[in-house]
């Protein structure tokens, strides 16, 4: 499904980008069988798996085959998967990246040596190159970028099975068993994607790391998937509902990659508290403005001049989730705890710990669900309504706007297969929300780049989208 400049706009804005990685097709009504097991020691196999490298895909018969063009509808894109990554994939290039002026300068900032040999910039960069695991018959280079088992999985173990006719057939449980990721499911895929797009432990981007010029990651599976050069298909996904599906999983997914960081960061960072898990606005805004009051907000943080208030962004509609009440409360605790002066490490990890095995349940149940067009319909009302908490901060109001793009997105693609024109409704809507990703949009520096901060989050800012908000509410029935 092709995307306008909607999403386009805004993530180019935010300066993020994910790489979801290519599906193995699986059979209609076939009966799992376990995954062949490769003619391994058990001691290699209690150890984690080593990479083989990008090359080890590259053959003609196997994922890099010739293709003029596309393949069309009902044509399998696995032979010339490489190939497509390769030439239209941005994580192709990741590590060059690393070799820019801006890389080398934030580098330089931060009192290091050229970026690209710098180990937390190759962890997220070159991931396969970063590392000296690999099997004594293979090698990587960090050229190769975000390379295939960088969202696939070490494939020491996989990479002989995989090529037999079994392998297609075989259970997620056994593929799993031996190192190899099923991004097939929704899930999966996105945790694939938050490990660099939100951060995991050894893959973070701290407020240092902001402070000298990397983009502040902002993560939403659905606008970011939309963006992607897809060297994979969807078909086991419906395609109207697919956008609507990827928001709701990416919440919990999201939230999940959050409070895991946010655990590692308590139990090993260094600094503590990490600034960049706060609000930017905290600190970053008017003397003359006292900041926002925070309807609806977990926690009312510090009002005193200088108080912090944890980003609850990744938190934003998670009660789209089902979750329960205790889940719900922890939450709100950990978001209590963190808006303290000095947070307590200990109760921060071990709240983060709890929520983080709740939400990783609730976006694999999701993942699983159907959505209807009177679900991708009550989405839209629900974030569209309580305008006045979705305004109160950048964070929050931006991931009501990538919400309801996904939905509103679903809701014209349902209406098309039904033979119902959007109507004039629709393309409202659609005006509204241009509007609203115009007040969230990161603002053009002197120089004409994009910088990579908000724009001025002031009273007047908060009542213009709040009146966006509305604005959109009122296209809906």
């Amino acid at each position: 499904m092709v995307k306008s400049g909607l999403f386009a706009l805004l993530l180019t804005a935010f300066g993020a980008v994910v790489v979801p990685t290519a599906m193995a097709a699986s059979a209609p009504n076939a009966e799992p069988i376990p995954a062949p097991q490769p003619t391994v020691s058990p001691e290699i196999l209690a150890r984690a798996p080593r990479f083989v490298g990008t090359a080890s895909c590259t053959a003609a018969g196997c994922h890099a085959g010739e293709y003029r063009s596309r393949p069309s509808h009902g044509d399998p894109w696995s032979p010339v998967a490489y190939n497509l990554w390769l030439s239209n994939d941005r994580h192709a290039r990741a590590y060059e990246t690393l070799l820019s002026a801006e890389s080398q300068e934030i580098a330089a900032k931060l009192g290091l040596a050229a970026a690209h040999q710098q180990p937390e910039c190759l962890a997220c960069h070159a991931p396969e190159g970063a590392t000296d695991h690999f099997t004594v018959s293979h090698r990587s280079t960090v050229v190769d970028g975000v390379g295939c088992e960088a969202c696939h999985g070490a494939a020491e173990n996989w990479l002989a099975p995989h090529k037999t006719d079994g392998w297609r057939f075989s259970s997620s449980e056994a593929k799993a068993s031996l190192g190899f990721r099923d991004l097939d499911n929704l899930a999966t895929r996105a945790v694939a994607c938050a490990e660099c797009h939100v951060g995991s432990a050894g893959r973070e981007v701290n407020h240092d790391l902001i402070a000298a010029g990397h983009p502040r990651l902002t993560f939403e599976l659905s606008s970011l998937h939309a963006r992607m050069a897809k060297h994979w298909r969807n078909e086991d996904q419906p395609q109207e509902t697919l956008e609507a599906k990827l928001w709701v999983v990416g919440r919990g997914s999201g939230a999940q990659a959050t409070v895991q960081l946010l655990k590692s960061r308590a139990v090993h960072g260094k600094v503590w508290p990490e600034f960049s898990e706060y609000d930017c606005y905290a600190c970053h805004h008017s003397l003359r403005d006292a900041g926002p009051a925070d309807p609806g907000g977990l926690a009312a943080g510090d009002p005193r001049p200088g108080g912090l208030h944890w980003s609850e962004g990744s938190f934003e509609m998670l009660d789209i989730l089902g979750l329960d009440f205790d889940s719900v409360q922890r939450v709100k605790s950990l978001a209590s705890e963190m808006s303290r002066p000095l947070p307590d490490r200990q109760r921060v990890a071990r709240l983060s710990g709890e929520i983080e095995q709740v939400l990783g349940r609730s976006a694999a149940r999701a993942s699983h669900e159907s959505l209807t067009t009177t679900d991708v319909q009550q989405y839209l009302r629900r974030l569209s309504s309580d305008s006045a908490s979705g305004a109160s901060r950048w964070d929050r109001a931006s991931q009501r706007f990538l919400g309801l793009a996904a939905m509103h997105f679903s809701s014209v693609a349902l209406a098309g297969r039904s033979h119902s024109l959007p109507g004039s409704a629709a393309a409202a809507r659609r005006q509204h929300l241009e509007h609203l990703r115009s007040l969230l949009q990161f603002p053009n520096a002197r120089d004409g780049s994009v910088t990579n901060s908000p724009p001025s989050w002031d009273d007047q800012r908060r009542t213009e989208v709040e009146q966006s908000l509305q604005r959109v509410r009122s296209t809906l029935p």
